[in-house]
């Protein structure tokens, strides 16, 4: 029995734009501008942004990224599914796999995937706002869904599009999917739309 954890931003909606216009506004607020700022988030993660800018604005990590989830409460649903997302999701469902979420995203990925409808197709989904554990790529969380539903680790699979998924995947033992191959990112599989999913599966 196959088993798939999905990250949501870059993977089952893109949401970068929102994301890169929060971010930017944070950083004006201080007169900073970043010219390859959406790449760094990209590569990296908002949180990891915050940190490598702190220093330069003498300001505390934590305060900037309170101050970006405040923001992003504004910009939350500027998103759009990515293509064959919906369609692959019910695919899988059907076929009787196991699905869940493992997001760094808040508890708008709740309302997400219901104005999706597909917030039924999921057996659990873990927020940064739901549980307390540690960021990726520590892989306390997939541990915790492996553990509570005992998944096979060779047919699980982590479904990201950053280099922290696939090392998140890689630290739980489970086999990783990379969405975008035109990342330099070593992973198990490697897809640019998501009805490969269906051919795969």
């Amino acid at each position: 029995m196959y088993s798939f954890i999905f990250d949501v931003d870059g993977t089952l909606i893109d949401s970068y734009d929102g994301i890169t216009k929060t971010c930017s506004n944070v950083l004006s607020k201080y007169n900073y501008k970043m010219n390859n700022l959406r790449e760094y988030i990209l590569d990296t993660s908002v949180l990891d942004l915050f940190r490598y800018v702190s220093n330069d604005l003498n300001v505390d990590v934590e305060t900037l990224f309170e101050e970006y989830k405040k923001e992003r409460s504004i910009t939350q649903y500027d998103y759009k599914p990515m293509k064959n997302m919906v369609d692959t999701i019910n695919y899988l469902y059907s076929k009787n796999y196991k699905l869940f979420i493992y997001t760094h995203k808040g508890n708008s990925i709740n309302q997400i995937v219901k104005d999706l409808n597909i917030d039924n197709d999921f057996i659990e989904i873990i927020s940064s706002d739901s549980t307390n554990f540690k960021r990726k790529p520590n892989p306390d969380c997939i541990n915790y869904l492996v553990d509570k539903y005992n998944l096979d680790r060779n047919n699980t699979f982590y479904v990201g599009d950053r280099k922290i998924d696939i090392e998140c995947a890689n630290n739980a033992n489970i086999k990783s999917i990379l969405f975008n191959n035109k990342k330099d990112i070593a992973s198990n599989y490697k897809i640019n739309d998501f009805k490969e999913l269906k051919d795969m599966f």
